[in-house]
């Protein structure tokens, strides 16, 4: 059976559940947090690995989707990355980029 497939019919359940099949079903390797709608996983690709949290808010029906990018930002290069980030959301009607300036 196709993922989204099954996705569709897990969504009739809960978007947890819905997320969990998809992700047994493609086949990615995850870690459920306990106690929590929260799943951690990684993805590796050209420009490294990156940490992925995929956060399911059922009363809000949401799925919140989280990538850190495993490039850390010197100091000095901070404001023109934040700026970068600022271009790159002007618009954006869903999803957004951020930096987290306490994060060493």
């Amino acid at each position: 059976m196709h993922p989204l497939m099954s996705l569709h019919t897990a969504n009739k359940k809960s978007t947890f559940t819905a997320l969990i099949l998809f992700l047994t079903e493609d086949d990615w390797s995850f870690t459920r947090i306990e106690g929590e709608s929260t799943v951690q996983l990684s993805f590796s690709g050209d420009n490294g690995t990156w940490s992925c949290v995929a956060r399911v808010r059922e009363d809000h029906e949401q799925l919140v989707f989280y990538s850190i990018s495993p490039i850390e930002t010197p100091q000095e290069k901070r404001p023109a990355i934040a700026e970068i980030l600022t271009r790159a959301n002007y618009g954006m009607v869903i999803g957004n980029f951020e930096m987290d300036y306490s994060d060493p």
